[in-house]
């Protein structure tokens, strides 16, 4: 018996491809919209552990500040008919993996012949990584799924005419991106990959460096003067081709909380908030 998926009738189709390029031009918008939702508890998609939560189900993406101006500077790079490319320094939990997944979702998904990959430093984090790819499929609404031929732990593949995919695999391989032809990757803490030089060379050479595609760094900071460190620095000089993006922890919500009463600044604490404007 043919998967759900695969009934989808003519008059599904004919909306899916009426609606679809209005989606793809609006980023921000199918992000304010429920036409994302992802798990409001389950795991931490950054490092694949278990988050302890009263709370369970879906809530919408909603964009934090520091996520949407991410997506300022790669639409303003699409905008302009330039190759999407950025590397990103963030502390921990700040919802810039779970950004790189819907990025490279929506542009994969409304597209045709779009295919994109997830790499991470280990399986459990890359099988979270993916785990929330397949959530934003699951959790569209019926007339908006496409038919898909594949859907595992490892790739989400959609049937023709469509035949976008997105596969996921760990930096530990050698061989990433050797023999494939991608468009689009979410590149995630590479300071923790076992040789991220090496792993690249094959993945870098299978996105073409033109309009269309993208390429999404994002990493906690670990070792000053690893390759990482090094790119991140190449970067600000000019010389990598990616724009480099800082969040620091006091931007991210969930490291903010309301001032007890009374509470008075000390000098050094007044220093610090005007230098960091806080």
């Amino acid at each position: 018996m043919p998967s759900r998926a695969l009934t989808r009738s003519t008059g599904q189709q004919v909306f899916f491809e009426k609606l679809s390029p209005q989606i793809r031009a609006e980023f921000l918008g199918a992000c304010d919209s429920l036409y994302y939702l992802r798990p409001r508890a389950g795991f931490d998609p950054e490092t694949g552990e278990e988050i302890e939560t009263e709370e369970s189900g879906l809530i919408p993406f909603r964009l934090w500040p520091e996520q949407r101006r991410t997506a300022q500077v790669m639409l303003d790079q699409q905008r302009r008919r330039l190759p999407v490319r950025v590397v990103k320094v963030k502390p921990r939990q700040s919802g810039d993996s779970s950004f790189g997944e819907v990025w490279q979702f929506h542009q994969v998904y409304w597209g045709r012949q779009e295919h994109g990959i997830t790499v991470a430093h280990s399986d459990q984090t890359t099988a979270s990584l993916h785990a929330m790819t397949k959530t934003l499929y699951n959790e569209l609404p019926p007339e908006l799924r496409l038919p898909h031929e594949r859907k595992n732990k490892q790739e989400l593949a959609f049937a023709d005419p469509y035949g976008n995919s997105i596969i996921a695999q760990t930096a530990g391989n050698i061989d990433l991106g050797h023999g494939l032809t991608l468009r689009h990757a979410h590149l995630s803490e590479l300071p923790l990959w076992l040789n991220p030089e090496k792993a690249l060379e094959g993945l870098l050479e299978a996105i073409a460096v033109s309009a269309g595609t993208s390429i999404y760094m994002e990493a906690k900071a670990q070792e000053s003067g690893d390759w990482f460190h090094t790119f991140w620095k190449n970067s600000k000089l000019g010389l990598t081709g990616f724009t480099p993006l800082f969040t620091p922890w006091y931007l991210v919500p969930e490291y903010r909380a309301p001032l007890p009463d009374g509470f008075e600044a000390t000098e050094e604490e007044q220093e610090w908030m005007a230098e960091f404007a806080i």
